[in-house]
């Protein structure tokens, strides 16, 4: 398999992939999770769902801080007529490399006026891990949200802890899951999808290219090891913290009711 990937550049999906749900199409062409944005029939509802975190927000960003490679993924929620629950696009990716926090918000403001003129109505959700302790070498430290708010970016926590105004902790299963529900659930429910254009490119080729590339290691753990060049769960892992204080709750709602 390894070698009609690398030596053929044949499309040959990973034999233990981490997101099973996610589908650019089926067998027929019609669109599974790469699809362009509706523009018909659809009413963009973000700034509802996003309003008791940041009133007035109309664009949804996740951001993963790393030591070589920053990334940050953007979102905007949609609602179908007759369909219960929103659904979300990816309409875009920002990455810098080798850079700093400082460069890659500044990129992310870049990227944002030109396609939606105002950066101060994006909710960042950061990884709640990047406010660990500055001496913590695996981890960056509080300065990266530091940073970014002096930008002028609203940055929070992807999650608190209970009663209280310190991180969270999300589980990388748990969030995997989460996305993996996104994309595809149960009953064939698809309520994640990256936008493309009219030639199928996608709004975030890194997050597609994860998508379809990562794979659990020999232990059937995702995430693991230290972060390097080459690393791919960047974009899965801030695509993640986007959602997670929007979708975990209600999904874990729908569970308990049985749908």
């Amino acid at each position: 398999r390894a070698f009609q990937r690398i030596v053929e550049a044949r499309d040959v999906t990973p034999e233990d992939r981490v997101y099973t749900s996610w589908s650019r199409a089926d067998e027929a062409g019609n669109p599974h999770n790469l699809r362009p944005v509706p523009t018909i029939g659809a009413v963009d509802v973000t700034a509802h769902e996003l309003s008791r975190f940041l009133p007035g927000a109309t664009l949804l960003a996740g951001h993963d801080p790393g030591r070589i490679c920053d990334a940050t993924i953007l979102l905007k929620a949609y609602r179908f007529p007759n369909e219960r629950e929103p659904v979300w696009f990816v309409v875009g990716e920002v990455t810098t490399e080798r850079s700093t926090t400082e460069a890659h918000g500044r990129a992310l403001i870049d990227f944002v006026k030109k396609r939606w003129g105002d950066h101060r109505s994006v909710l960042v959700h950061i990884d709640p891990h990047s406010n660990g302790a500055e001496n913590d070498d695996d981890r960056p430290g509080k300065s990266v949200t530091t940073t970014l708010v002096s930008l002028g970016l609203t940055v929070r926590q992807a999650a608190y802890q209970v009663g209280s105004t310190a991180p969270g902790r999300i589980g990388r299963e748990e969030r995997v899951d989460m996305v993996n529900t996104l994309l595809c659930n149960a009953i064939g429910l698809r309520r994640l999808f990256v936008a493309c254009d009219a030639h199928k490119q996608p709004a975030a080729p890194k997050l597609v290219e994860a998508f379809e590339r990562l794979e659990r290691d020999a232990a059937g753990k995702v995430d693991r090891g230290k972060k390097g060049v080459g690393d791919m769960t960047h974009w899965p892992a801030a695509l993640g913290y986007a959602l997670w204080k929007i979708e975990k709750p209600r999904l874990d709602v729908g569970m308990r009711r049985g749908g």
